[in-house]
């Protein structure tokens, strides 16, 4: 075939028409894609196995992470020890840890409608705590207790509020009961 204006003007005239075609056929395919994959992310979400590492990985080791640090907070509070206090902070500082790594490399596991504050309020307080731990601890440039210097340096507290629960720790113990509940009725076949 001879490349003629007229053959050139033809090709350029049906060029965008069969990218709009492709394009169209892409996004067709795109979203029956992104559709596929959320079906099957809702059906892993429901499996014994998503909901049985919900549990194990990420929600019983934070809730009993955070009974322990409650409890080393209310020693903190009580004593009037230094050497005492000093050794709890440091034991904190494990606990805090282990929650915030969980945090940030297990949000898969978060429930659908987990409240802010046991999420991002709890990870950015963690992530602050650590801060005034280290201007303490390594820097040697704040001397009070860490919990005290999160809000003189303008940090975000320990999430108080929790939508639907008294704390923090209770959302995390009663979320851990009703997986292993929903856990159970799956293994059961209801």
């Amino acid at each position: 075939m001879k490349l003629t204006k007229q053959n050139v003007s033809v090709v350029v005239a049906i060029s965008p028409a069969i990218a709009s075609g492709l394009a169209a056929g892409i996004s067709v395919y795109g979203s029956y894609s992104v559709e596929r994959l959320k079906e099957e992310y809702a059906r892993t979400r429901e499996s014994a196995t998503f909901i049985q590492d919900q549990i194990k990985l990420f929600y019983q080791p934070i809730s009993m992470h955070l009974i322990v640090t409650k409890g080393l907070f209310r020693r903190l509070l009580e004593t009037m020890n230094e050497r005492e206090k000093v050794a709890i902070e440091k034991l904190m500082r494990k606990h805090n840890s282990s929650v915030r790594d969980l945090l940030m490399n297990g949000a898969i596991y978060l429930e659908p409608g987990t409240p802010e504050a046991v999420s991002g309020g709890l990870l950015e307080h963690l992530v602050q705590w650590e801060v005034v731990y280290q201007l303490k601890y390594e820097y040697g440039v704040y001397k009070g207790p860490v919990f005290a210097g999160i809000e003189e340096f303008g940090f975000r507290g320990f999430p108080s509020e929790v939508p639907g629960y008294t704390s923090v720790d209770e959302y995390y113990l009663k979320t851990t009961e009703k997986l292993k509940e929903k856990l159970h009725r799956r293994l059961m076949g209801r």
